[in-house]
């Protein structure tokens, strides 16, 4: 299940949302969607239109038996005859992962991976931010 926790800095709070809820369609133009996170009882002085951050949690679950691993189009590196992804350790730090792909999903937004990613491996969505960050000085162990 999905969880998150909403951040407030105009007073510094963090609050666990008690629900989260993906509504189930997709803006083709803007490759967004629309997500409902639910505060728990006790929260009634979060005034509408207050500036937050919501941060996500939830671990990605492996496909079942037989089911293609996919990933969000926006994730993949493409360079020459390289097909590849960043993909984040439990530190943070990102490494540069090839993988094959089958074949893209309806609307574009997502792919298949035929092979070099299990499933549970957790992706940078902007790769290019991913290798400046992999070659920085501040990265390095």
């Amino acid at each position: 299940p999905l969880r998150a926790s909403v951040e407030l800095p105009a007073s510094g709070r963090t609050i666990e949302a008690a629900a989260v809820t993906v509504l189930p369609a997709a803006d083709a133009r803007t490759h967004t969607v629309r997500v409902r996170v639910d505060l728990p009882a006790g929260t009634e002085d979060v005034l509408p239109g207050s500036f937050a951050r919501v941060h996500f949690h939830g671990a990605a679950v492996p496909p079942a038996a037989g089911q293609p691993v996919v990933i969000p189009t926006a994730a993949v590196l493409r360079r020459g005859e390289l097909t590849a992804v960043y993909q984040a350790d439990s530190q943070g730090a990102f490494t540069l992962r090839q993988i094959r792909l089958g074949r893209t999903l309806p609307g574009g937004e997502a792919v298949e991976v035929l092979s070099g990613l299990k499933g549970d491996e957790t992706l940078a969505l902007d790769p290019v931010q991913a290798g400046i960050q992999a070659r920085s000085p501040a990265a390095a162990r």
